[in-house]
């Protein structure tokens, strides 16, 4: 059997050395990236939790003055179809009131006609005092409905405002986690990221589509989380 001379041993052991301490290395720094990832990560989420429960409220505000306005929407056409009404029983009051004077002089000598003319009367009396009564309720619904409005529009003015402040803290946020989502998905297909979960002890579907889910399709919030929790998982599960 042909001796490997010293100096060829010597050799290959060094080499072998080297290329060991190369793949340490380049463990070393895939290591090192998925971290980086991962306090990005972290930082984009303790922002996201300052500003998700605002967008919450926000939300649930804009909702709510939805409501407010389709309210408002479906009131004031009521009220004006009752005003419409209103005005068109008092022609129609005031019309009787004039035919009765024309037909009724002030004295006659004929006590069926002076029945008659005061049974008129008093009907024309009782319509209007009706009408009053009306018109007063009318008078009350449109108050209440330009109050209403009016708090309407101070509220939605409010709240038009503070959410245009928020969207502007909102806007950079959102762009800082899709350009941290696009770049952590094309690290979640790299070779050097799938190494790093082999050699990790996370359960094999932490990363896995079903955990993951389309990522497209959710919220920038929710897949930076998935994302986030994966590379977490992958981290916490490599050997020190």
């Amino acid at each position: 059997m042909p001796v490997a001379h010293p100096r060829c041993v010597l050799l290959c052991a060094f080499i072998c050395s080297i290329s060991a301490g190369m793949a340490s290395a380049a463990a070393e720094a895939d290591r090192l990236k998925l971290d980086a990832f991962v306090q990005e990560g972290d930082l984009l989420l303790e922002e996201v939790a300052k500003l998700e429960p605002v967008s919450a409220q926000l939300a649930a505000e804009g909702k709510a003055l939805d409501q407010s306005e389709a309210e408002l929407r479906e009131v004031s056409p009521a009220l004006d179809a009752d005003i419409r009404k209103y005005n068109g029983e008092l022609a129609a009051l005031e019309k009787s009131a004039a035919a009765r004077q024309a037909r009724c002089p002030k004295e006659s000598a004929d006590n069926t006609l002076v029945e008659s003319c005061n049974a008129q009367a008093a009907q024309l009396n009782a319509e209007s005092q009706r009408l009053a009564g009306v018109r007063d309720q009318l008078h009350a619904r449109r108050s209440e409905l330009n109050q209403r409005v009016e708090r309407y529009n101070r509220e939605h003015q409010d709240w038009a405002a503070r959410k245009r402040a928020h969207d502007k803290l909102v806007a950079p946020n959102k762009s800082d986690v899709d350009y941290w989502v696009q770049r952590a998905s094309e690290y979640l297909a790299s070779p050097a990221f799938k190494s790093l979960y082999v050699a990790s002890s996370v359960d094999p579907g932490t990363c896995g589509p079903d955990k993951l889910g389309d990522l497209k399709a959710v919220q920038y919030s929710e897949a930076l989380r998935r994302l986030q929790d994966c590379f977490r998982s992958v981290r916490a599960g490599l050997p020190e």
